[in-house]
């Protein structure tokens, strides 16, 4: 009797325990993010995952996650207006904040986040990671990034090397590869790519001193924004051919335009984390490009509109005004300004209607061009049918399906659709032409679903509006933390893991050559298995100056011997 009685109770609890996680799981779940200005491939990735998280049922069964993001992206340096949005995030019930990127307003968003302990996503290169944080940065550690370069430059067996940087960053990046000056023989130089004052982009003068010295080998660790530049003028400078090897260090090695060095017989590696050529980063890629695509359109039509508008409403102003003479001319003698304005607008009128109406008579022309086609093609047929004699089947199966006389050709044939392509015939994929996002817009995509995944293990969370003045932090803040800090998935970076600390150490990277049809792999790097290279059939290793012929000279020597000798 006692035995089934603490069994009711077992089961009444388990079942009130069910009832409130049911009643705990909230409709909406808003996670927030902060974008700098200039960050438009951060914020299209942030909202691109929030969309395909939705649209898949088994992420988040019955939950619907909610973008909070300012209208305005903050101005890079505004501290107190990055704190001001940070505050509305938290009023709005936020379970997380993604971003920013630059060091000083992430620092500060973090130093809100561990006050009010709410997570902060992050997504960039920091050197100063700490543990017990609300932080997760899914950008790989620091210390592992510098480990991989130094292991490929000790695979290349370079017997010295000089290395570009471009800031302070760069070169806190680069302090593992300064320990190989220590290998016995071994001479590494330093060199910081910078220009003159009034020509700051201007490298040309640092890139001729390391031609002149005879340095043939080059790690560079320079910003995104910069590494294009400092190739092509390094190519400018003839800093380039066979006998060069550069090995790029940053991760955004492949979102640049290599074109223009496909060509040289240099031998350039990089390395990446994310690839390009899996079908789920296209996928990714073709709804970025759309949302990016709609937000460019959508601001020029605007403009357009408004024009077209203002013009609209000077015309209706012009046609009721006929009446009032006095006012008018008072006008015109007021602002002679305007009258330049106006004339400049119904000039720019004249022009929009002239172009509106050459494609209304191109569209008209293509138009009546493809009714005679199938007109031609309904006589032909028709002639077809009267030179058979009995045709009469024919043309009754035609009247039928196709739905009548003087349907063109496609309505005439077996009732096909002549939107539909032909039997036998299938339909090409339309190849989308993408750019690739900055490494760390796809980190925020990876981000995004971390947090999913998170959620939906936590299988419960209770969102609640934080006033930052009362200081007052959020109970269940650590808890989607360490979720969050203990999930794996996939994602467009490889697997997303975390160590025991919190960093994100367990990374795979490609390494990449540059070749005459782009980038092709030739190995990758891991903590626990170092480097590996795949060699191609063939090749037994790395590859040598000598093994590449272009932009090599030959001495060809002929010598002149009797036909009587050759004969003999």
């Amino acid at each position: 009797m006692i035995r089934e009685r603490v069994n009711m109770f077992t089961t009444a609890a388990i079942l009130l325990a069910f009832a409130h996680i049911s009643s705990a799981l909230p409709e909406v779940i808003k996670i927030g993010a902060v974008f700098e200005e200039g960050d438009e491939w951060s914020r299209y990735a942030f909202e691109a995952a929030i969309k395909i998280i939705n649209d898949d049922e088994s992420t988040l069964p019955g939950i619907k996650l909610e973008a909070e993001i300012a209208e305005e992206p903050i101005p890079q340096f505004d501290i107190v207006g990055v704190e001001n949005h940070v505050c509305n995030l938290m009023k709005a019930g936020v379970v997380g904040i993604v971003g920013p990127h630059s060091t000083e307003m992430s620092n500060h968003v973090q130093s809100l986040c561990d006050t009010m302990e709410i997570p902060h996503i992050s997504a960039r290169w920091d050197g100063q990671q700490r543990r017990s944080s609300c932080l997760v940065n899914l950008y790989p550690h620091p210390a592992v990034l510098a480990q991989a370069a130094a292991e490929i430059v000790r695979t290349w067996d370079w017997r010295g090397f000089t290395i570009l940087y471009d800031d302070f960053t760069a070169l806190r990046k680069i302090g593992e590869l300064l320990k190989i000056a220590d290998d016995k023989g071994l001479t590494v130089s330093v060199r910081q790519i910078k220009g003159k004052a009034g020509e700051e982009d201007n490298y040309r003068y640092v890139l001729q001193e390391i031609k002149h010295s005879g340095e043939t080998n080059l790690v560079v660790e320079v910003s995104r924004e910069r590494l294009f530049e400092v190739l092509l003028q390094a190519q400018q400078v003839g800093l380039v051919g066979r006998e060069y090897s550069y090995i790029i260090t940053s991760l955004d090695f492949q979102s640049i335009d290599l074109e223009p060095f496909k060509w040289a017989g240099t031998n350039i590696t990089g390395l990446r984390l994310v690839n390009p050529d899996q079908p789920h980063f296209k996928e990714v890629m073709k709804l970025i490009m759309e949302m990016k695509n709609e937000g460019e359109g959508g601001e020029g039509a605007g403009e357009e509109a408004g024009e077209e508008g203002g013009e609209e409403g000077e015309k209706e102003e012009v046609g009721e005004g006929n009446g009032d003479d006095a006012e008018e001319g008072a006008e015109q003698e007021g602002d002679g300004g305007e009258k330049e304005e106006n004339a400049e607008d119904e000039d720019g009128v004249k022009k929009r209607r002239k172009r509106r109406t050459q494609q209304n008579e191109e569209e008209n022309e293509v138009i009546d061009e493809e009714e005679g086609e199938n007109g031609d093609g309904g006589a032909e047929e028709r002639g077809g049918d009267e030179e058979r004699g009995e045709g009469g089947e024919d043309e009754g199966e035609g009247a039928e399906e196709g739905g009548g006389e003087g349907n063109g050709e496609g309505e005439g044939e077996a009732g096909e659709n002549p939107e539909e392509p032909p039997a036998g015939e299938e339909e090409e994929e339309e190849e989308v032409e993408y750019e690739i996002p900055p490494i760390e817009a796809l980190l925020i995509y990876d981000a995004v679903n971390l947090v999913a995944e998170a959620l939906h293990n936590l299988d419960i969370v209770e969102p609640k509006e934080i006033d930052c003045r009362l200081q007052k932090a959020w109970e269940s803040g650590y808890s989607v933390i360490n979720y969050v800090k203990m999930s794996e998935q996939e994602g467009l970076s490889g697997l997303v893991k975390f160590d025991n600390e919190g960093f994100r150490s367990e990374i795979v990277l490609e390494i990449v050559e540059l070749v005459q049809e782009g980038l092709q792999v030739k190995g990758n790097w891991s903590k626990q298995d170092g480097v590996t290279i795949h060699y191609t059939d063939g090749e037994v290793g790395p590859a040598v100056i000598g093994d590449d012929l272009r932009n090599t000279t030959f001495i060809v020597l002929i010598a002149l011997v009797p036909l009587k000798t050759l004969a003999m």
